[in-house]
């Protein structure tokens, strides 16, 4: 029934104008000023002369000459007796 009525109702009001729509105006976002970090200078190491080592000469160690052990000779006693 109420949307009976509604209809009715519409009908004495006449024509509907449409109401036009106002355009919404954008806000124009404000645009944050970034702020400008100032930049630290940079402290310049000074650089550390590095010290050359000395390589140590290594001592070629002479190696000794086995002397071949002579397996043909007679095996002598030690003990003469």
């Amino acid at each position: 029934m109420a949307c009976v009525l509604l209809k009715q109702s519409l009908v004495y009001l006449g024509p509907l104008k449409k109401k036009k729509k106002k355009k919404k105006k954008k806000k124009k976002k404000k645009k944050k000023k970034k702020k400008k970090k100032k930049k630290k200078k940079k402290k310049k190491k000074k650089k550390k002369k590095k010290k050359k080592k000395k390589k140590k000469k290594k001592k070629k160690k002479k190696k000794k000459k086995k002397k071949k052990k002579n397996h043909d000779a007679v095996i002598q006693p030690t003990k003469p007796w």
